[in-house]
């Protein structure tokens, strides 16, 4: 791949197919009347959650610790992303529009005692561009077509697991810091100055593991 200066690169992420970064912990809704199905269907597909109905705790189920390598962004039950506070606070001094932190203690089990790791927090991202190129990108398949919020046509694509690689537009290097693209609900996308931040703080490598994405 061509590197293109610094600057003028794009980043994205394949911690949802990575299962290195997956933990077998769940969540609870507590007393929220969103089910579990609504609260994920929201997440994953990057729409903005009500934050007073959002999960309110993890609780450990098949993994009962969070590897080193991953501590400060890992995927749990559900397709979920975890980040550290850390990682937050990291995030939260750049664009990232309107990105949803949901706090969760994290327990021993669902109805027992609080376990001896800190709060994290769910990871929403909700704000997207559209500049995704399908017809440079690789082992991508499509998946099915969508209406966006304009009456206009969106084509969701599947990525083939970690194989994947996806082209943008320069257009993605205007706006947000980290954003999603409704083309490809499964990535998230970094800016080269958030990317440049995680390495600096040494968390790139145990948490997103960002990719370049090909610049169009």
């Amino acid at each position: 791949m061509q590197t293109n200066p610094t600057g003028e690169r794009v980043w994205y992420s394949r911690i949802r197919h990575d299962d290195a970064s997956y933990r077998s912990f769940n969540f609870s809704m507590g007393q929220s009347p969103m089910s579990k199905v609504d609260f994920v269907d929201g997440v994953t597909r990057h729409n903005f959650v009500d934050p007073s109905l959002a999960a309110e705790y993890l609780f450990f189920q098949s993994h009962r610790d969070i590897k080193t390598r991953h501590k400060h962004a890992f995927r749990i039950n559900d397709g979920l992303l975890i980040v550290s506070s850390e990682m937050r606070d990291l995030l939260m001094t750049f664009d990232i529009g309107d990105a949803q932190f949901f706090k969760v203690p994290i327990r021993l089990e669902d109805g027992l005692g609080q376990s001896t790791y800190p709060d994290h927090y769910i990871l929403n991202v909700h704000d997207k561009k559209r500049t995704f190129v399908p017809e440079h990108s690789e082992e991508i398949k499509w998946s099915y077509d969508k209406v966006d919020g304009q009456g206009g046509k969106i084509s969701v694509w599947f990525c083939m697991y970690n194989k994947d690689i996806l082209a943008v537009s320069k257009a993605a290097l205007e706006g947000f810091d980290l954003w999603a693209e409704d083309a490809v609900p499964e990535r998230l996308f970094f800016s080269d100055r958030l990317k440049c931040a995680l390495d600096e703080a040494g968390m790139n490598k145990s948490s997103f593991r960002l990719v370049e994405a090909r610049l169009i």
